[in-house]
C-alpha cells in the first residue's frame, strides 16, 4: 500500500502539467558496509524493511515519471538536513529576529 501511495502526488502534479516531480527519498537506505564517502553511485544492499521501501519508493517515482513523461529527483535527506532548511527558512521568513 505505501509503494502505490507514492505514485498518486507524482501523478496528479503530471496531471497539471508539471514538468518535474521532487520526492524527497531519505539517508535511511544507506547501509554500514563502507566508512568511505557515499553518493547515488553508491551500491544499496537493503538489510532492513526500512531500506528496502526507501529504495522501492525511488524506483515507482522514476517509473512513473517516464510514463508520464516528467523528470523525476529524489534527494536522499537526513533529519539534520530537514531540520536545518526548516529552521533556516524560519528564520528568513522571521527577518533574521529571534
Amino acid at each position: 500500500m505505501e509503494v502505490k501511495l507514492t505514485r498518486r502526488p507524482m501523478e496528479a502534479a503530471a496531471s497539471q502539467g508539471a514538468g518535474r516531480f521532487v520526492q524527497l527519498s531519505t539517508i535511511v537506505m544507506y547501509d554500514f558496509r563502507t566508512g568511505d564517502s557515499i553518493d547515488e553511485s553508491y551500491v544499496i544492499v537493503p538489510e532492513y524493511p526500512i531500506q528496502a521501501l526507501a529504495v522501492k519508493r525511488e524506483e515507482v517515482v522514476r517509473q512513473a515519471g517516464r510514463e508520464a513523461g516528467i523528470g523525476t529527483f529524489a534527494p536522499r535527506y537526513s533529519l539534520t538536513d530537514a531540520v536545518d532548511t526548516a529552521v533556516r527558512d524560519l528564520i528568513r521568513r522571521n527577518g533574521n529576529r529571534f
